[in-house]
């Protein structure tokens, strides 16, 4: 699948960068699989150039009791259609005791939770 990068300026001139990776791929096809109305194969190729179109429209506060370690989503709609793209954001510690955020598009949805 895609293994884009794209680039967002969110609210208050913070830019975040979304990734395309296989944890994220999986779900996604997954959505499509089971059946996501009105969005078709072809668009599966360029999810990049529709994440990268769409509208930034909120996230969510620090995400508790999960497995993985998934602490938050940024959620951005399609300028087109009802579809949302949820944006991950994933806690990824270095071997330098450093902490990286990794954001990748993790589901494709019709709606999402109000806050």
């Amino acid at each position: 699948m895609l293994s884009k990068n794209c680039i967002f300026d969110i609210l208050n001139n913070k830019h975040i960068k979304i990734k395309f990776n296989a944890k994220g791929n999986s779900h996604v096809v997954n959505d499509y699989l089971r059946g996501l109305s009105g969005f078709d194969k072809q668009e599966m190729m360029i999810l990049d150039k529709l994440l990268k179109d769409a509208l930034y429209i909120r996230s969510t506060e620090k995400i508790k009791d999960r497995k993985d370690k998934i602490q938050r989503f940024y959620y951005f709609k399609d300028k087109d259609r009802e579809f949302y793209y949820n944006v991950a954001e994933e806690v990824r510690e270095l071997r330098n005791g450093k902490v990286r955020l990794d954001r990748f598009l993790y589901a494709i949805t019709k709606s999402i939770k109000e806050k």
